[in-house]
């Protein structure tokens, strides 16, 4: 994986590519997504934002709004839970995402997981596209703390 730097400066690089300008509340949104971990929700990036610059709430929620747009950043709907938002990934490799109903965990699956639904759909002409919502699980940690018990 990259690292944080380095996925600051791309998507940097991808804003100034599309015409958008690089503000300040824009690149400590992109840093705070680059820093964190996982898939953290709206509040989660406020938090490290406004402890770096001191953004207010509805600022951070309207930067997040303007990446999704922009394709800068990716969010998912997991089910029970707030959204979560990471940087969008290069090269359009898509991922599905995995949500675990015990934790809360949002995890990245490989693109190929739900392939042969896929191709099943598609030979009745549907298309699928899953990579915005998260599909329910129980993640191998809390599976393994159920088995303790």
């Amino acid at each position: 994986m990259r690292s944080a730097s380095d996925r600051v400066t791309a998507a940097r690089r991808t804003l100034s590519a599309k015409g958008e300008r690089v503000t300040t509340p824009r690149l400590a949104v992109i840093e705070a997504l680059a820093d964190l971990p996982g898939h953290p929700d709206a509040d989660t990036v406020h938090d490290a934002v406004h402890d770096a610059v001191g953004m207010h709430r509805a600022t951070t929620y309207r930067v997040l709004h303007h990446l999704v747009e922009v394709g800068i950043v990716t969010h998912v709907h997991p089910e029970g839970s707030s959204v979560r938002y990471h940087l969008a990934d290069e090269g359009d490799h898509r991922h599905v995402h995995l949500s675990c109903m015990v934790c809360g965990r949002v995890q990245d699956a490989p693109p190929d997981l739900l392939e042969a639904a896929a191709d099943r759909l598609a030979a009745e002409g549907i298309e699928l596209h899953p990579t915005h919502v998260a599909l329910s699980i129980t993640c191998a940690d809390c599976a393994e703390g159920a088995d303790d018990e």
